[in-house]
């Protein structure tokens, strides 16, 4: 609750360079007003009630290095699926926000995970509803609250795209090596601002 202002004389902002970006030169001082609406321990995971997911979706058991995600016998999706699997209690994410989450993402065609914020050990930040992610992100992931874990299977036109069409008999080169491919993730929201 406590409200702040703040001056910083450039020598302890940006110094002789400034930021031109933000249309600070090198001797601007700069003034901050803040308020702070609230502190506390950082989650490390998704806290809350869990919830039991529809029928016909991958499986999701958490180990110790994360989830693990078993796709045997999931259909393709003919469009985004967005399954809480825990319902967290903290403030819905808004689009423009900036979240910290952990993360696993594996391919639905043969369950080969691809990438994992859990196995390096670190939670990942990026904003969130403005486009810096793949679209099933940015539509599956507006909405949920800190603390929650999702679970989304992504279809290919609204994660990398869909594969590369022959043209002449020449197969052009993916833009992305996950081109074509449906994917599903286990989210964890730990924060978002």
């Amino acid at each position: 609750g406590a409200e702040l202002l703040m001056s910083i004389p450039a020598s302890e902002a940006f110094g002789e360079a400034g930021n031109p970006q933000l249309g600070v030169g090198p001797t601007d001082t700069m003034l901050f007003y803040m308020v702070v609406e609230g502190t506390g321990e950082p989650l490390t995971e998704a806290q809350g009630e869990e919830v039991e997911p529809e029928e016909g979706l991958p499986a999701v058991t958490m180990g110790d290095a994360g989830p693990e995600i078993d796709v045997e016998g999931v259909e393709a999706p003919e469009q985004l699926i967005t399954q809480p699997l825990i319902k967290g209690e903290g403030p819905e994410v808004v689009a423009g926000q900036t979240i910290r989450v952990h993360y696993t993402g594996v391919k639905l065609s043969d369950g080969e995970q691809f990438d994992s914020s859990w196995e390096r050990g670190e939670p990942t930040e990026f904003p969130i509803g403005v486009g810096s992610v793949i679209t099933g992100w940015d539509e599956g992931l507006v909405g949920q609250t800190v603390g929650s874990r999702v679970l989304m299977v992504i279809p290919a036109e609204e994660a990398y795209g869909p594969a590369p069409e022959d043209t002449e008999g020449e197969t052009a080169a993916p833009a992305h090596e996950l081109a074509g491919e449906d994917l599903v993730f286990v989210v964890d929201i730990l924060g978002a601002s």
